[in-house]
């Protein structure tokens, strides 16, 4: 399942938007403009991303969670959805 979001209750155009994904194992932080939206994929539509991560010689999520950020230049960001917050202002 794919659940995707183009806006949140109070910032209605998401390109103008400050966006940090804090990754919880590092704390560290990884800022960025130009969202157009955000996904968080599971179930079947998570295994197509999974494969990827493996044939990268990447970790999966522990729950099968993704996170994927889409942006205005066509560009994406995909996140172990378990191990990071994104927070949007």
């Amino acid at each position: 399942m794919v659940r995707t979001y183009e806006r949140t209750m109070m910032i209605k155009d998401l390109s103008k938007a400050r966006v940090e994904v804090v990754h919880h194992e590092t704390e560290n932080v990884t800022k960025y403009t130009g969202l157009k939206s955000w996904s968080i994929y599971s179930g079947d539509d998570a295994k197509e991303i999974e494969k990827e991560l493996i044939n990268n010689g990447l970790e999966v999520d522990e729950l099968g969670e993704y996170l994927r950020l889409n942006f205005t230049n066509g560009e994406t960001a995909t996140y172990r959805n378990t191990s990071v917050s994104l927070f949007i202002w």
